[in-house]
């Protein structure tokens, strides 16, 4: 009998275990590269004779500037069949990256494509981490600042606000007054 009872109690700590483990961001992480990778891998055995055969050229502008990089022609030509010169259209440390990955592996090999987007990939997956913290940061509630003191002061200049001396000025922007109580010069309550 004791055991029958203690039984659903380790099945809902077990439960929570699970859906807590299932729910962390370290899992999230996990499973978008793992599923990022399949989706990878799948599409890299299509592209794999066309890369290696013909060396087609990758990313665009960034991968151009980076092949510049590797080939020793500096940060330059961002447009692949014109020799352009030096550029200045986006930030440097991805295309010295990249290039970094193309002294090691070779300009435009199939390895470095392999692990350029392998990088990519990673980033992808890892910027779950940032995501999460800011959506943690933003749905904290916030605490509720304490009430002020009401006493009989408060009351005092309460009645005594310079909002009472001023003149109304809906009547002299042509608005109605009608439905107030008092003259123009007071306020409704």
């Amino acid at each position: 009998m004791d055991d029958d009872s203690a039984q659903p109690s380790e099945d809902a700590g077990l439960i929570a275990s699970v859906k807590r483990l299932l729910c962390s961001t370290a899992t999230i992480v996990v499973v978008a590269f793992v599923f990022r990778m399949a989706i990878l891998y799948h599409f890299s055995l299509d592209n794999y004779a066309r890369v290696v055969v013909d060396k087609l050229p990758y990313g665009y502008e960034t991968g151009a500037v980076a092949a510049s990089i590797a080939e020793g022609r500096g940060f330059s030509s961002p447009l692949r069949m014109v020799e352009t010169g030096a550029t200045a259209w986006f930030a440097p440390i991805y295309p010295y990256l990249l290039a970094a990955i193309f002294k090691i592996f070779g300009v435009y090999s199939y390895s470095s494509n392999l692990v350029i987007h392998t990088f990519n990939v990673a980033c992808a997956a890892f910027i779950c981490w940032p995501i999460a913290a800011i959506a943690r940061t933003a749905s904290r509630p916030r605490p509720r600042p304490p009430p002020r003191a009401r006493t009989a002061g408060h009351r005092a200049r309460r009645r005594q606000s310079p909002a009472r001396d001023r003149p109304n000025l809906a009547g002299a922007a042509g608005r109605s007054d009608r439905g107030r109580r008092g003259t123009a010069g007071r306020r409704c309550r």
